[in-house]
């Protein structure tokens, strides 16, 4: 049995903080990106409505861009922890 105060995510002020950062990203790129993209920030689910439309133009954004984005914060990781 749990102690009363065991709970999780622990309740202080950063987990509001960062719930809201969260949502506010998501809203803002679905404001910015909605009109170009139908607002589909998952590569997968885009994929699916563009095979079956036959439409696959600009397409590539959603498989290029994260793995550059991945190994670019690879390379900043790397290159941050060197200097430990």
């Amino acid at each position: 049995m749990h102690a009363k105060h065991d709970i999780w995510p622990p309740r202080d002020t950063w987990v509001g903080i960062w719930l809201l950062a969260v949502c506010a990203l998501v809203v803002a790129m679905i404001l910015v990106g909605g009109g170009m993209t139908g607002a589909a920030m998952n590569p997968a689910r885009a994929l699916g409505p563009a095979l079956v439309s036959q439409t696959l133009i600009g397409h590539a954004v959603y498989w290029i861009g994260p793995v550059i984005g991945a190994a670019a914060a690879a390379g900043l990781w790397g290159w941050l922890l060197k200097g430990e």
